[in-house]
């Protein structure tokens, strides 16, 4: 969220303050299709996801590493990180990351580098 500061023309980022009992919902389409998950289910601040049985949320698609990365869920919200450069992680407006702050609203898609054009 960018506020205007009234003291000058620039802009600030404030970053979300997560309030104690807050829920993070995460939506996933995948091959085994729409499925929604409450993150605070989960009890821990770090959740893995990857295609690997062993992942907090095990995603079904051969695009997805065995361990893709993790959502850690800390003071300013949930972050998205990346422990696999290899296949990257596209967010809002196309752009790569390897971590990222979601918000509502945001997505994130997991690329094949190997198709011509993955980022569209």
């Amino acid at each position: 969220m960018n506020i205007k500061n009234d003291n000058s023309e620039d802009y600030i980022h404030i970053r979300h303050v997560a309030k104690e009992d807050e829920s993070y919902f995460l939506t996933i389409f995948d091959d085994n299709g729409l499925q929604t998950i409450n993150l605070s289910d989960f009890g821990k601040a770090k959740i893995t996801f990857g295609k690997a049985f062993n992942n907090d949320i095990v995603l079904n698609s051969d695009l997805v590493e065995l361990n893709q990365g993790y959502l850690e869920i800390n003071e300013y919200g949930v972050l998205a990180v990346n422990t696999r450069q290899l296949t990257p992680l596209i967010g809002n407006n196309n752009k790569v990351f390897d971590n990222e702050y979601l918000s509502d609203g945001n997505f994130i898609k997991i690329v094949d580098t190997d198709l011509p054009d993955s980022t569209g």
